[in-house]
């Protein structure tokens, strides 16, 4: 039973989380905007803005990187600041409903032993097991060390 998380916990886990996400979201959006600019995308949106009417429109990749660093480290805060709020509001009604309960299910897996059904092809009566071949092509391998398939 659950009945309480620790909030110091719930900071330091979800603090890294989320900054490691605004890592990754900063790096795919560095490579993405490097990807645009190489292929003229960019060239093509600030064409466009400057035709709707906004005169000497450019992207500026070091600020744009600056503002997309401080949106995520902002973002990140207040994610954290938010899942620390839910886990604090999940203690407290813990305390009146007792928590949360867990219940797990363990399964016993049964193997079941093939039994040999088929005869050689050889019609030599001996029964094949799960890999084809029966005890007289193993007892062969093992005496020559070379596997009975690649044999003629």
């Amino acid at each position: 039973m659950i009945r309480r998380i620790d909030t110091w916990s719930v900071l330091k886990v979800s603090l890294v989380f989320y900054l490691c996400l605004a890592t990754v979201v900063l790096v795919v959006g560095t490579v993405m905007y490097n990807l645009a600019r190489l292929a003229g995308v960019m060239a093509r949106i600030e064409g466009a803005m400057q035709e709707v009417g906004f005169e000497n429109f450019r992207f500026i990749g070091s600020r744009t990187l600056l503002a997309t660093f401080l949106v995520l480290v902002v973002g990140a805060v207040v994610a954290t600041a938010a899942t620390v709020l839910m886990s604090f509001i999940y203690n407290l009604i813990a305390e009146v409903v007792g928590g949360l309960e867990i219940s797990t299910l363990d399964e016993l897996v049964d193997f079941v032993e093939a039994e040999p059904v088929e005869e050689s092809p050889g019609g030599e009566g001996e029964a094949r097991g799960w890999l084809g071949r029966g005890p007289k092509a193993a007892a062969d391998e093992e005496a020559t060390g070379e596997p009975a398939a690649l044999k003629k």
